[in-house]
């Protein structure tokens, strides 16, 4: 059910039993699961994925290719009340995210770009970028690797040559590759 207005991106997909809200916009090349929820207001950014079963309460953000696996629930509220006024706060999850499954973010909390929640996370602070959380409350138990071929992100990876990423294109590796070798020189790395 897409209640107008709602603005979809060329290419984008939305499966079945989903409701995308008014005022709902939808980036190109994304998928939208079954049975997902995407409240009034949310944004969605290009190429993201939202599995099956996800909640995106308003005013949610999301940026460019963050992955939001089933079940996840983006909250707006971080301290429900029947007798006071209700004012939303969203939760924004920057470019390049990863959210697993099950995980759920308390309102007002921004995910850093490129940071990765666990499965089954209660998020209830913000995530810095590049930052790994698990647990309930989520506590940070690891950093990702993270590089920029060309000075823009091209993907999250280990920073390491023996481990070559599948998505490096080959000027992006040479690029990586070059700044390594001369940080072993300097004596760095």
């Amino acid at each position: 059910m897409i209640e107008p207005p709602v603005c979809v991106g060329a290419g984008t997909r939305i499966w079945h039993w989903t409701q995308v809200r008014p005022g709902a916009i939808i980036g190109k090349d994304c998928v939208i699961g079954s049975r997902v929820e995407i409240g009034p207001g949310v944004e969605i950014g290009d190429g993201t994925h939202i599995g099956a079963s996800a909640q995106l309460h308003h005013p949610a953000r999301v940026g460019k290719h963050v992955f939001v696996a089933p079940m996840v629930f983006l909250s707006n509220d971080k301290y429900p009340s029947l007798v006071s006024d209700f004012k939303p706060r969203g939760v924004t999850i920057e470019d390049h995210a990863i959210i697993g499954a099950g995980a759920q973010i308390i309102g007002g909390v921004t995910i850093g770009e490129g940071a990765f929640v666990a499965l089954g996370a209660l998020v209830t602070k913000d995530v810095p970028s590049g930052s790994m959380v698990k647990g309930r409350p989520a506590r940070e138990y690891a950093r990702r690797g993270m590089h920029y071929p060309g000075g823009a992100l091209e993907h999250w990876g280990p920073l390491c040559r023996d481990e070559r990423c599948l998505r490096c294109d080959a000027e992006g590796l040479e690029q990586y590759e070059a700044l390594m070798d001369r940080a072993e020189i300097e004596g760095g790395a």
